[in-house]
């Protein structure tokens, strides 16, 4: 699973075109105050990725840290993205009570989103050891035995929770905010550093 959040910057706003006038004269320096500000950006949602998600998820930010991986720009590649790579979790790796392959006779809650709290499985949910999973849960369907007659609760990986609506559009509104800010800086920087 993975997820990916890119930061477009394809129209000539204003602002870039005052940026450039001010730079175009100073060889590779409009460029590379695009670069800068765009890796800064990316930084700064990376930053709002984990604080968002942990924030409405029962995860850790810094696990939600090691899935994200910044490519960054360079004054002769102005593509930037923020990639989260990881395999889809168990829901007892969120939050599930009784958090043990016994369970208890009140059956089985689990959540993966802090709203709302923990839900109860459905009758019939239990753990079992898989030979390459580890401990799952399944939900009976039919009765009997066998494969057929079982089916795997789910839970959704760390790339699909940060895609959440509410963390996405606050990523995007932060990096909108944010790269402006920086090319200006940048930009300030640069002809500030001129004799």
């Amino acid at each position: 699973m993975s997820a990916r959040i890119y930061l477009d910057i394809t129209e000539w706003d204003e602002r870039l075109i005052d940026a450039y006038q001010l730079l175009k004269k100073i060889p590779g320096a409009f460029p590379q105050a695009i670069s800068n500000a765009v890796n800064r950006t990316l930084e700064t949602v990376r930053s709002e990725a984990v604080r968002g998600t942990s924030g409405r998820y029962f995860v850790k930010q810094g696990e939600v840290r090691k899935t994200i991986t910044l490519k960054k720009t360079s004054a002769g590649n102005l593509h930037g993205a923020m990639v989260s790579r990881r395999k889809r979790k168990r829901l007892q790796e969120y939050k599930l009570t009784p958090n043990s392959p016994a369970g208890n006779k009140k059956g089985f809650k689990g959540a993966v989103m802090r709203e709302g709290g923990l839900k109860q499985l459905p009758k019939g949910a239990f753990m079992m050891n898989t030979p390459n999973a580890g401990w799952l849960l399944f939900n009976r369907i039919r009765p009997g035995k066998g494969w057929g007659n079982i089916e795997h609760i789910g839970s959704p990986s760390i790339p699909q929770i940060i895609k959440n609506r509410e963390t996405v559009d606050e990523m995007n509104r932060r990096a909108d905010r944010i790269f402006w800010q920086r090319l200006e800086h940048e930009v300030m920087q640069i002809i500030g550093a001129l004799p």
